[in-house]
C-alpha cells in the first residue's frame, strides 16, 4: 500500500505544481483566474497521502510528530476546492465574503464539531470528508460543467478534459467524501473503508487512486488551452503593426494570400487598393517626427472609417497601406476611393491642424478567372498610385 499511496500524493502534487507554475497571465479565460484554487487543493491533498504514507512506516523516526501537521492538511485541501466551486459558480464581480462565505462556514463547523467529539484525529477525518469533501467535489464539478459551453468552441479536446475532469470529481466526492473511516454513527458505520474492502476486496485508496491519476491529467490537460493561448498572443502582435495596431506587412501578406486562395477557389472578385501618403517626409522635417508618427496613426484611422471590418487593412511600409476588399464588384472601386477621399477632406476640416493629410491611391482588380498573386496585385495597384503621385507633384510646381 505505501506505493498506492505514493503515486495517489504525486499525482495530486504534480497536479498542482504544474498548475501554479504554468503561465495564464492575460488568458481571456475564467477558469484561468480560478484554477490555481485546484492547485492548491492539488498540492494540500498530495501531501496529506504522503503523510498518510508515512503514517504507514511506524519504524520511520518522525512520523508522529507528522500527525498534527496531517490533521489539518485534509479540511484544507477540500478548502480550496469549495473556493474554487463557488468563485466559477458566483457572478464574477462577486465579493470577497460571498465567495468564502460558504467554505469557511463549513471549516468553522469542522472546528467545531471535531473538538466536540472524542478521538479527534479520528473523528477530524471524517467530518472533514463530509463537511468539506462532498461539498467541495460537487462544487468542482458542476463549476468545470459550466466551462463547457465557453471551450466547446475553443477546443474539442479541452473540452473533452473538462467534461472528464468534471465527472471524476463527481466520483472522487464519493469514494473520498462518502467512503470515510469507519465510526460508531450512521452513514460511518456502514459506508466506510471496511465496507468497500469487504464487497470488492479492493482498498479503497485504489480506487482514489485512480481518480487521483485521471483528474490529474485532465486537468494539466487543460493547461494546453492557455498554451494555445499565448500562442496565438504572441502571433497576434507579430503580425500588427505596433504604431498604428493595424496589421504589419507580413500580417497582410499572411491573410492576403489566405484570402486569394480562397477567391480563386470560390470564384469571387478581389479589390486591392495601396495608398501612400503625401508629404510625410515634410511634416517629420518641419513638425518632428512625434508629428509625423501621429499623422500616420490619423491615416491609420481614416482608413478604419473608410472600409468594412471584413477588409483587410494593413501597413505594408513607412507611409504606405494596403487594403483588401473580398468580395467586391468592379463598381465598388471608384465609391471606395471617393469614399476614402472625402474622409481625408472631412478630416482636415474637423482637426485644423497645421498640415493637411492626403494620400495616393492605386488600384488593380483581380476578376475570377484571374491568376494574380497578391504580390502581382499590389505591383499593379503600385504602377496606378505612383502615376497619381507624379500628377499632384506636377500639379503642385
Amino acid at each position: 500500500m505505501t506505493y498506492i499511496y505514493f503515486l495517489y500524493g504525486l499525482s495530486f502534487f504534480t497536479l498542482g505544481i504544474s498548475v501554479i507554475f504554468f503561465p495564464k497571465e492575460g488568458s481571456e479565460f475564467r477558469i484561468a483566474k480560478t484554477i490555481v484554487f485546484i492547485a492548491l487543493f492539488g498540492i494540500f491533498h498530495g501531501l496529506h497521502e504522503w503523510a498518510e504514507m508515512f503514517g504507514l512506516m511506524r519504524n520511520l523516526a518522525g512520523v508522529a510528530a507528522l500527525k498534527p501537521f496531517d490533521f489539518f492538511l485534509l479540511p484544507a485541501s477540500f478548502y480550496f476546492l469549495a473556493v474554487f466551486g463557488m468563485k466559477s459558480i458566483l457572478r464574477k464581480n462577486a465579493p470577497y465574503w460571498a465567495v468564502h462565505a460558504v467554505p469557511a462556514g463549513l471549516f468553522i463547523l469542522w472546528i467545531i464539531l471535531t473538538a466536540a467529539a472524542g478521538r479527534h484525529f479520528l473523528m477530524g477525518n471524517v467530518w472533514a470528508r463530509y463537511l468539506l469533501g462532498v461539498p467541495g467535489t460537487v462544487l468542482t464539478g458542476c463549476a468545470l460543467l459550466r466551462q463547457l459551453p465557453e471551450m466547446k468552441q475553443v477546443n474539442t479536446y479541452v473540452y473533452r478534459n473538462v467534461a472528464i475532469a468534471a465527472g471524476m470529481f463527481f466520483i472522487y466526492g464519493i469514494l473520498s467524501g462518502l467512503v470515510v473511516p469507519n465510526s460508531a454513527f450512521f452513514p460511518a458505520s456502514v459506508i466506510n473503508d471496511a465496507f468497500v474492502m469487504k464487497t470488492t476486496g479492493i482498498p479503497i485508496q485504489i480506487f482514489r487512486t485512480v481518480c487521483a491519476v485521471v483528474i490529474s491529467y485532465n486537468i494539466i490537460s487543460i493547461l494546453n488551452l492557455f498554451a494555445r493561448e499565448t500562442v496565438e498572443r504572441l502571433r497576434s502582435l507579430s503580425l500588427k503593426d505596433e504604431l498604428t495596431g493595424l496589421l504589419n506587412r507580413r500580417g497582410f501578406f499572411t491573410l492576403a494570400e489566405h484570402q486569394v486562395k480562397i477567391a480563386k477557389r470560390k470564384k469571387h472578385t478581389m479589390l486591392l487598393l495601396v495608398g501612400d501618403m503625401d508629404n510625410l517626409k515634410r511634416i517629420n522635417d518641419t513638425f518632428g517626427h512625434a508629428e509625423g508618427d501621429a499623422a500616420i496613426i490619423e491615416t491609420a484611422d481614416i482608413l478604419r472609417k473608410s472600409f468594412r471590418e471584413s477588409d483587410i487593412i494593413g501597413r505594408i511600409g513607412g507611409d504606405e497601406f494596403a487594403i483588401l476588399h473580398v468580395e467586391s464588384a468592379s463598381g465598388n472601386l471608384t465609391a471606395s476611393v471617393e469614399r476614402l477621399q472625402s474622409n481625408f477632406v472631412l478630416h482636415n476640416e474637423q482637426e485644423k491642424k497645421k498640415f493637411r493629410l492626403s494620400i495616393s491611391v492605386g488600384t488593380a482588380m483581380c476578376d475570377a478567372a484571374g491568376l494574380y498573386s497578391i504580390n502581382e496585385l499590389i505591383k499593379e495597384a503600385d504602377d496606378v498610385m505612383y502615376e497619381q503621385k507624379r500628377s499632384k507633384n506636377r500639379a503642385a510646381v
